[in-house]
């Protein structure tokens, strides 16, 4: 647990690199974001985008700003916050490790709604993210979308066990935003559709980590 829990500080802290560095696009702050290597934020940007990697963030649609976002790893983002939940379920919930982490629980949170809130930047739409990097190549998959809807989930609660109520029923409510654009994008008639970027199916071990392995624990029964 105490590794875990190390493991997740030290992410958590690389996270803050864009808010902390004062980084723009479009002249609006970027919250901090995990992103494709969590040590080394513009990886993607300065790295592995001249190699050939896909973005939609170029000098000429962003100017100067361009390498500034790093990139959308939008299932790592999800992922992280649910790993921290795990961090702190395992420990029993205690509210004083919600209060010591707080500012990163919440900025995870405020990325999401940042990028609703700034689809022009984000190129976020109808309750779907976007993504970069292989597990979304410039699309808006289940694999991507699903663990930042669960994250959500994850940290409302975190959010409540100190009394921070108003956080917690905005970060539901864009959850349930969520939802429903994943159902609309890729649910057709009852059947998942996976033609949409990668052929990722993890939903499944995703709902475990947070309900445990009985179904009948598991909220989302219509999935």
């Amino acid at each position: 647990k105490d590794l875990a829990d190390r493991a997740v500080s030290y992410a958590n802290k690389k996270m803050m690199f864009f808010r902390e560095n004062n980084l723009t696009i479009g002249g609006v702050q970027i919250p901090g974001h995990f992103t494709v290597k969590i040590n080394d934020p513009l990886n993607y940007s300065e790295v592995l985008v001249p190699r050939g990697w896909p973005t939609a963030y170029t000098k000429k649609a962003f100017g100067d700003e361009y390498k500034n976002i790093g990139n959308q790893e939008t299932d790592g983002h999800g992922l992280m916050m649910i790993g921290n939940y795990r961090v702190w379920k395992s420990m029993g919930k205690p509210k004083d490790w919600v209060e010591k982490n707080w500012v990163y629980i919440n900025e995870a949170c405020e990325w999401i709604l940042w990028c609703f809130e700034h689809p022009k930047l984000s190129f976020a739409t109808k309750g779907l993210l976007y993504a970069e990097s292989e597990g979304g190549m410039q699309e808006y998959t289940l694999y991507c979308n699903a663990p930042c809807y669960l994250g959500l989930l994850c940290y409302a609660e975190m959010a409540e066990a100190i009394g921070k109520h108003d956080e917690a029923k905005a970060w539901k409510e864009t959850a349930d935003f969520m939802k429903k654009g994943i159902e609309g994008y890729m649910l057709k008639n009852n059947k998942w559709s996976f033609s949409i970027g990668f052929l990722h199916d993890p939903v499944i071990s995703m709902l475990t980590d947070l309900y445990g392995f009985d179904r009948d624990d598991i909220p989302q029964q219509d999935w």
